[in-house]
């Protein structure tokens, strides 16, 4: 696990929405900041899974990837089980909680995503099984998708964010929809003031993302930074100013950041904040909050942006950004990373001072339902 804030507000909102409730959270060796990040929830026990970063492992796995499918495919079971029987045989449940978690990799002979739910159950057939606050796809390979209806189907409960996915498998009795998660953050805390003319961009890697480098090409990826400083020039000049936020370094958010703030020109790089998220939820979260204008590349930038109440304009890396901005009837102007080099600088101005979303209750109400089955349980 990258530390990503996204995936870590999944986390936040489970462990404190349960506060009772005995979590034990795996991540691997090199992810000591877990530790930090969820030190105050005492309800939350931190693993490690000693074997993911075992040098020697990576070796045979990798071999036997381009070597064997078979014996590929019995080495990942293998894995799995012995991370399985590691843990507590009190274990009552294991709650699959993040976004983007059935992307299909390349076409493998075992995908390791979908043994991983087949030997919990393998493991622990009495235990209950929690799909909550995903999307599924993208995909390629159809026997990707007939093996998660298998699991879907034998899950406790599987609650989607967005109609696409739920769409896909909406015959399955266990399928439901809801707004994302993070819709129901409780943003009290993180009343502030807005800056006055302060404009933000949260920035995306561009080389370490699978689902950036399998779309857009080399010149698309130029454009896109290039642009942005444009951008940031045009607001720099009428006295705004500018904040970089990064939501994961591990993804390259932070590589893309500095490559933006070094092409600015030096006699306005004292105007430009770079904010880097480094497991510190909440200070974090009291910055991006007292922004005024958004320019939102992640994903979970463009939530937290319409929970804060922020102008917007959507850059779009991902069809998950599209298909949420469809179920919210969303009718701003927004722009895919691959068409940044289209873009006129003085109608993105005129176009963030117009967009805006307003949601109810019922959104946030929608994200909580995310958890309705699981409450009958905890």
């Amino acid at each position: 696990m990258n530390l990503n804030l996204g995936d870590d507000l999944f986390l936040k909102i489970l462990f404190e929405k349960y506060p009772d409730v005995r979590f034990v959270l795996i991540v691997d060796n090199l992810d000591s900041k877990y530790k930090d990040i969820f030190s105050k929830n005492q309800n939350v026990t931190i693993e490690t899974n000693k074997e993911k970063s075992n040098l020697f492992s990576r070796i045979k796995f990798l071999l036997a990837r381009k070597l064997s499918s078979s014996l590929y495919k019995q080495l990942v079971k293998s894995k799995l089980e012995r991370l399985m029987q590691s843990q507590s045989k009190e274990t009552s449940m294991l709650i699959s909680i993040g976004g983007s978690v059935f992307i299909q990799p390349k076409k493998l002979p075992a995908y390791a995503d979908i043994e991983y739910y087949k030997t919990f159950k393998k493991v622990y057939p009495n235990s209950n099984l929690f799909i909550l606050g995903s999307n599924f796809g993208p995909y390629t390979d159809p026997s990707y998708k007939e093996e998660y209806i298998s699991i879907f189907s034998n899950s406790t409960d599987v609650c989607f964010r967005e109609k696409y996915s739920y769409e896909l498998f909406k015959d399955i009795p266990t399928i439901r929809y809801a707004h994302d998660i993070v819709f129901s953050l409780n943003t009290d805390r993180y009343k502030v003031n807005k800056k006055s003319k302060s404009i933000g961009f949260s920035v995306i890697g561009l080389d370490k993302n699978h689902t950036i480098n399998s779309s857009i090409n080399k010149p698309e990826k130029d454009a896109y930074i290039d642009k942005q400083v444009e951008i940031i020039l045009h607001f720099l000049k009428k006295g705004y100013s500018i904040h970089l936020f990064s939501f994961c370094q591990g993804e390259g958010d932070e590589d893309t950041a500095n490559i933006i703030f070094n092409k600015i020109e030096p006699e306005f790089q004292s105007e430009v904040e770079l904010n880097f998220y480094n497991g510190d939820i909440d200070s974090f979260l009291f910055k991006y909050a007292s922004i005024e204008y958004m320019f939102c590349a992640r994903f979970h930038s463009l939530i937290l942006s319409i929970l804060f109440s922020q102008n917007i304009y959507p850059i779009i890396y991902s069809n998950k950004t599209t298909n949420v901005l469809n179920d919210l009837g969303y009718q701003g102007s927004s722009c895919s990373i691959a068409k940044m080099s289209n873009l006129n600088v003085e109608d993105v101005e005129k176009q963030i001072k117009e967009n805006h979303v307003a949601i109810d209750a019922g959104v946030k109400e929608s994200a909580d339902s995310q958890f309705e089955k699981l409450n009958l349980y905890l």
